[in-house]
């Protein structure tokens, strides 16, 4: 049958125009980009080439970011030297984070003090997404093995580490090592969940921790925890230096300097051990 000569066409909808393109997730790559750039920055000062090499950028994006970087005081250039470096404003946004951790003020006089007394590296660290934040060091000798403040350390191959894991009331940290993998950072890493454990049950009898070459050749380090005012442990303090230093019977000397050392912190910010022995 042919069309009815009455019958209307259909009409097409007109088209509408598009939608313009999000652009929320360019922002988060350059979120992240310019985050990758500040991370290779805090190692030390690179010129742009070797800035954009290590974030695997174009130079002319690695420039770009910078100069936006650079204009939040976040990242400084040396014209000079031709090096791009972490700027002061880093240093103000970090501060706020240890201004939140209120024992920080009181811990810095004590590990300065301790680092005199022991000429060995002393450190302050917090658990801190799941890692150790190193956020405070006092150093006496160039020569002892450290790593540096804004360093993030596992905690089953350290002594702060275990300090943490340890004393934790909470089960989701205490047992956050037997979730995964332990990484074998030296031949001496305790990678058995099992034997970790039973380490971490001598740490709470005997309110120290020992990384014995761990999670470092040639290095040995002493922990004790540091408590807050409901008498949870929210940090540790740390002493390290060479394995030929930190013998064992240095160690024992040592321990009760350590183990002073955080319960002064804990008692002059308000804290206290909840129980009177072990954590």
């Amino acid at each position: 049958m042919g069309r009815d000569v009455h019958e209307v066409p259909a009409q097409r909808e007109p088209r509408r125009p598009a939608k313009p393109k999000r652009v929320d997730g360019d922002l988060v790559q350059s979120l992240n980009r310019a985050i990758a750039i500040l991370e290779i920055l805090s190692e030390g000062g690179c010129r742009l080439k070797d800035v954009s090499t290590r974030a695997n950028l174009p130079p002319s994006t690695t420039h770009r970011l910078l100069t936006t970087l650079e204009q939040k005081r976040l990242v400084r250039f040396d014209r000079e030297e031709n090096l791009w470096d972490i700027g002061s404003n880093c240093f103000a946004i970090g501060a706020g984070f240890l201004r939140r951790k209120h024992f920080m003020s009181i811990a810095v006089s004590r590990i300065e003090c301790l680092a005199v007394q022991t000429g060995a590296t002393v450190s302050l660290g917090v658990l801190e997404s799941g890692s150790i934040l190193l956020v405070k060091q006092a150093k006496r000798l160039q020569i002892t093995p450290a790593v540096p403040p804004g360093s993030s350390l596992p905690v089953h191959a350290t002594a702060m580490g275990k300090v943490l894991l340890a004393s934790s009331s909470d089960p989701r940290i205490s047992g956050s090592f037997s979730l995964g993998t332990l990484a074998r950072l030296t031949d001496r890493t305790i990678c058995d969940p099992s034997m970790l454990a039973r380490e971490l049950h001598t740490v709470r009898a005997g309110g120290i921790a020992i990384d014995d070459e761990e999670s470092m050749m040639g290095r040995r380090c002493i922990a004790a925890p540091i408590h807050d005012e409901l008498g949870d442990c929210v940090a540790a303090v740390s002493v390290t230096d060479t394995s030929s230093q930190l013998t064992n019977e240095a160690v024992q000397q040592l321990s009760a300097h350590v183990s002073a050392a955080a319960a002064e912190i804990t008692r002059n910010s308000g804290g206290f051990l909840r129980r009177k022995t072990g954590f």
